[in-house]
């Protein structure tokens, strides 16, 4: 066996030998016959054989190997590559046929298995997993020739290769993580290996030893920046491969908002806006370009932008989570119109607490939006103006729309605030036409007359609306209805107006007038409420009194001679009287003088409690001589109690008091002083104090019940009661005490009746039963004739005795009942003895007793004794 020299064989063919080294053995001592030759080799296979052993042919011949033994490894050892086990499949493919032998490595890595001679391609089974991540081995594919001896180190190993690329930064670089991950989700990584260039804006990351395959590199997404691409993919396939490069495109803002809205950011020269959407967000924003002389800083001002309001509109970020939470939200709406308009204003009032449009007016806080600009042509062709305000949730206000020349529908409108901004399709709709103005000026002379009264009168409501007119003698109505009728009139107090005109004006011409003043002789101050009268003219009459500074203007007169006289209590005036003549257009001043010849007491009228009485008559009534006792005057105390008494005489004494008389006066019974004393010197007296009492309106009732025992108490009912109608009832079972003090006496306190004098009594109920106890209720009358009613009632039943005695027919009825019973019962017996009583006292006369003896049996018995009995009774003659 030539290829097995240097082997130790073994031959069994029922013994064994050993080949020598030159591959040949010899058997020795075999016998004649059939025999089965089994070759072992460590690293050849033969196949089993059979063989005729014979003296005539000694020989065997030579003996070939079947198949030879084939070794190698495959090798998975960096960290990246765990998740590939070593015990992997290889196949082996025979060039010639095309035939597959598969053989699976140990845990080592390891395999061996036998091959026949000819030409094999060898390679390592790869899934449909592994061949998506294009994991390769370093030998992908290996070709041998198997002939004559066995082959070892048919190996495979998976590529390692290393990895490097670059991050561009847009300010210097710090320790970036990189990440290299697999489908497998086997990761490893790697810091940035440090800043490269002048500037230090760009840093290299490397990952050695990377098993082939494809990848997924990112970079750290914790870090506040941005980049081109957060991840990338990467396909190893060579012992050196270039990364992918990461580009730093801004800085990483993480915004917590609560309603969509938009921000604007701005450092330095970089400034943009950005969508932001509801809960939490991170956003990329533009990076200043670093400089070295001027180092940037992650810094930013913010603005909120968007439709909601905050409680403040901008911030400056520095770092960390921003939270923005939106406190009023907008509210979009409309004003559509068939006319252009500058001045169009949106009044925003608050809701009244009462919810009344009239209050509306009262409104101090009023916010104003406008005038509204920029109005667009809908498809209508009309004009719409767009308006916003901002709202918090729930919030209600009134918008009222104004313009000079419009007319609004609705003339005002309620919104509430939402959670979230109205948009303008949502929003209110406000519809304006073109008005009607009416306007006009007032001259009298060609110069402007301010001050007139202007009234326009709408025909179609019979409504009067009425202004005055400006410095400038203007005086403007409007926007009115179309199609309405108006007139206007014009009115000013000494003049006469004619007009209006096509143009809206009037004409005034002025009439005459007579201005008095009056002043106090000893001072020369104004008076003021001197009473003057003026008359004359045609039937011309009239009385005013004098203002503050004692002036006073009588309007409006014809050409004419004029009597004025003046009047005021306590003053005499020079002239008394004056003639006053008046031309046409013409004004006259009149001066007049008054002395003061009388005098004022001043005082207060209160009740006791010092609470102020007003309409109280008080009278000052003149004493002594009898040119003082002529006088008396009177005054009515105001609403704080307080009474001017005038015309009081010097030198003259007077009572002053609250006044008696029928029909004054009528709600107080008296006063208190009866009069105070007083002397009048060329002065006013003050400080006299009087006190009234009312007369009395209510009488109070108390009603106080005593009885001899609780339960008495507890068993009544009182009732107040007018012309037969119960006005008041109360239970006294409703009152109950305690055990330890049970109420055997009671104060109750009835509703008050009005003091008019009417009869009213109190009646009591018990509902203890007549025939178990014996008393009596008598009411209790009183008159409401006063202040306060006590009333008092005792209630003390007497329980009557249990066992009542029998009446004389009871005591006849009993003994007859049981005789009756006796004698029905023994009846037998009682005939006996009864015949035995009547032949003794009858023997003699045997002729009666029989002629009777026919007469008496049972029921004439019972007859007879019933007559006996009832003859005894005393008969009682029948009246006819």
């Amino acid at each position: 066996i030539a290829p097995c020299f240097g082997h130790r064989f073994i031959i069994q063919i029922n013994t064994s030998t050993r080949i020598r080294s030159d591959g040949i053995f010899d058997l020795v001592g075999m016998n004649a016959g059939m025999y089965k030759l089994q070759i072992y080799c460590n690293d050849l296979k033969f196949e089993e054989k059979t063989l005729k052993v014979s003296p005539n042919a000694p020989n065997f011949g030579d003996f070939i190997p079947d198949s030879y033994k084939v070794t190698g490894s495959l090798t998975v050892s960096k960290p990246i590559n765990k998740h590939l086990t070593s015990e992997r499949k290889i196949i082996f493919v025979e060039s010639s046929t095309g035939k597959k032998i598969e053989v699976i490595t140990n845990h080592n890595g390891q395999y061996e298995l036998y091959l026949h001679k000819g030409k094999y391609t060898a390679s390592v089974f790869n899934s449909e997993d592994e061949e998506e991540r294009g994991l390769v081995f370093a030998s992908v594919e290996k070709t041998i020739k198997v002939e004559t001896k066995p082959l070892s180190e048919i190996n495979f190993a998976l590529l390692e290769a290393t990895v490097t690329g670059i991050i561009d930064c847009l300010q210097p670089c710090i320790d970036i993580a990189v990440t290299l991950k697999s489908r497998g989700k086997t990761t490893v990584v790697s810091k940035s290996a440090g800043n490269t260039g002048k500037l230090r804006l760009q840093c290299k990351y490397i990952f050695d030893e990377v098993a082939s395959g494809n990848y997924l590199v990112s970079v750290d997404p914790e870090i506040e920046w941005c980049w081109k691409d957060q991840e990338l993919k990467l396909t190893v396939s060579s012992q050196n491969v270039k990364g992918p490069t990461f580009t730093q495109t801004g800085i990483a803002i993480t915004i917590k908002s609560s309603h969509d809205t938009k921000i604007k950011y701005s450092s330095g020269k970089v400034s943009d806006e950005v969508d932001i959407l509801k809960d939490m967000n991170r956003i990329c924003i533009k990076s200043p370009v670093w400089e070295e002389s001027a180092p940037v800083k992650n810094e930013y001002d913010i603005e909120f932008l968007g439709c909601h309001g905050y409680e403040t509109q901008k911030i400056h970020w520095t770092g960390g989570l921003i939270n923005i939470k939106a406190i009023t939200h907008e509210y979009v709406g409309r004003v559509i119109s068939n006319e252009k308009v500058d001045d169009l204003m949106i009044n925003i009032l608050d809701k009244p607490n009462d919810g009344k449009e009239e209050n509306l007016k009262q409104h101090n806080n009023v916010r104003r939006l406008g005038p509204l600009s920029n109005p667009k042509k809908n498809s209508a062709g009309l004009i719409e103006y767009t308006f916003s305000l901002q709202l918090f949730p729930n919030e209600t206000v009134i918008l009222v729309p104004a313009a000079s020349s419009l007319l609004f529908s609705p003339v005002s409108v309620e919104i509430v605030g939402g959670d979230d901004c109205t948009t303008i399709s949502q929003g209110v709709v406000l519809k304006a036409e073109k008005g009607k103005i009416v306007s006009g000026k007032i001259t009298a002379n060609k110069i402007p007359l301010p001050g007139v009264q202007i009234t326009i009168h709408n025909a179609d409501r019979g409504e009067d609306t009425t202004t005055e007119t400006n410095s400038e003698g203007i005086y403007h109505f409007g926007p009115l209805g179309v199609h309405v009728k108006y007139s206007v009139t014009a009115e000013k107090e000494g003049y006469v107006l004619v007009g209006p005109n096509e143009e809206g004006n009037f004409f005034a011409h002025k009439l005459a007038e007579v201005i008095v003043e009056v002043k106090d002789k000893a001072d020369g101050t104004p008076l003021q409420s001197v009473l003057l009268s003026l008359s004359g003219g045609e039937n011309y009459r009239s009385n005013s009194q004098t203002g503050p500074d004692g002036k006073i203007s009588f309007l409006s007169l014809s050409p004419s001679e004029y009597y004025l006289r003046p009047m005021m209590k306590e003053y005499r005036f020079d002239p008394p009287s004056k003639m006053i003549a008046v031309k046409e257009g013409a004004t006259v001043s009149v001066s007049l003088s008054g002395e003061r010849v009388a005098y004022s007491v001043f005082g207060s009228v209160t009740s006791l409690s010092g609470d102020p009485e007003g309409s109280i008559t008080v009278e000052a009534v003149g004493q002594g001589t009898p040119e003082c006792t002529q006088f008396q005057e009177e005054s009515a105390s105001e609403s704080n109690g307080q009474f001017r008494i005038r015309g009081l005489q010097p030198k003259c004494d007077y009572i002053v008091r609250v006044k008696e008389a029928p029909g004054i006066n009528t709600n107080i019974i008296r006063s208190t002083p009866d009069g105070i004393s007083v002397k009048v010197t060329k002065e006013d007296i003050q400080g006299l104090r009087l006190v009234v009492f009312h007369a009395i309106s209510r009488t109070d009732i108390t009603v106080l019940i005593t009885a001899d025992k609780p339960k008495y108490l507890q068993s009544l009912r009182a009732k107040l009661i007018r012309d037969d109608t119960t006005v008041h009832s109360v239970r006294l079972s409703d009152y109950k005490g305690t055990p330890s003090y049970p109420l055997s006496t009671i104060a109750l306190a009835f509703p008050s009746v009005p003091a008019d004098g009417k009869n009213y009594y109190v009646q009591f109920e018990s509902s203890l039963s007549q025939n178990s106890h014996s008393y009596t209720m008598q009411p209790v009358h009183f008159k409401a004739n006063s202040s306060f009613r006590l009333v008092r009632f005792t209630f003390s039943p007497i329980l009557k005795p249990h066992d009542s005695e029998l009446s004389q027919t009871s005591y006849l009825v009993l003994p007859l009942v049981i005789i009756a019973a006796l004698v029905y019962y023994q009846r037998e017996h009682v005939i006996f003895i009864l015949t035995k009583v009547l032949q003794a006292k009858y023997t003699p006369n045997s002729v009666y007793m029989s002629q009777r003896g026919s007469l008496i049996d049972d029921s004439g018995s019972d007859t007879a004794i019933v007559e006996q009995i009832s003859g005894k009774r005393k008969l009682k003659p029948r009246k006819t």
